[in-house]
């Protein structure tokens, strides 16, 4: 998907009609793995349209305040259109539907919202 936001290709089929950013909160890929996956691709159109965070020492802890600024920081600089969350099991740590919904709620701290939401 995020190749697609950067070069307005087909996605599953699926017509992209604009170009967008994307950025992949993740806890599942070292260097090492991302530069061999990112190897047979367009760098240089993706550079400006792709960001993704390195793996997290503590894995996406949206509990930690420190760790919801600094993406926030992230996310005010970059305005990301599409926002990834993987894998999904290091940012919400139990099945339960009350621990999805406390961790949706502390994402939605840190994703701007009304005008400063990102273009949809």
């Amino acid at each position: 998907m995020a190749e697609a936001g950067a070069t307005k290709h087909e996605w599953f089929g699926l017509p992209v009609h604009c170009e967008f950013r994307t950025l992949i909160v993740q806890n599942e890929n070292g260097r090492f793995r991302l530069e061999q996956e990112f190897s047979e691709l367009d760098i240089e159109k993706l550079e400006s349209f792709v960001r993704i965070t390195p793996l997290q020492p503590y894995g996406i802890t949206f509990d930690n305040s420190e760790f919801r600024d600094q993406l926030a920081a992230i996310i005010d600089d970059f305005k990301p259109g599409v926002i990834g969350i993987d894998p999904w099991n290091s940012a919400s740590r139990d099945e339960k539907a009350k621990n999805y919904q406390d961790t949706f709620s502390l994402i939605r701290q840190v994703i701007p919202a009304g005008d400063a939401a990102p273009p949809s």
